[in-house]
């Protein structure tokens, strides 16, 4: 099996990062890819959901969403729900993030 010429590039980039960095961005990747699934669909219902109750004592869970929302912010991506619906709009995003901030 032959790896194609953007395979080959892709996999270039991704040698590159290191472990953190990579982690980043596969939660933007996922971040976008939720964002634009169908709202019956369980993934979305999952996240989207928001649970009513107390929490317990003590020091906060950091969550899934906390990280994805925080890299959002230091990365200062405008407008993410309406960009990660296009998916070519998302994946320049995340690509300018990346070579901006060095993500």
């Amino acid at each position: 099996m032959k790896i194609g010429e953007s395979d080959a590039t892709i996999n270039a980039a991704v040698w590159k990062l290191d472990n953190l960095s990579f982690v980043r961005i596969s939660r933007l990747n996922w971040i976008g890819h939720v964002n634009r699934t169908d709202s019956n669909r369980k993934v979305s219902q999952v996240f989207y959901n928001n649970p009513q109750g107390s929490r317990l004592r003590g020091r906060p869970k950091n969550r899934w969403w906390n990280c994805v929302q925080a890299v959002i912010n230091k990365r200062k991506i405008k407008n993410w729900k309406e960009r990660s619906k296009n998916r070519a709009d998302w994946e320049k995003c995340i690509k300018e993030a990346e070579v901006r901030f060095g993500l």
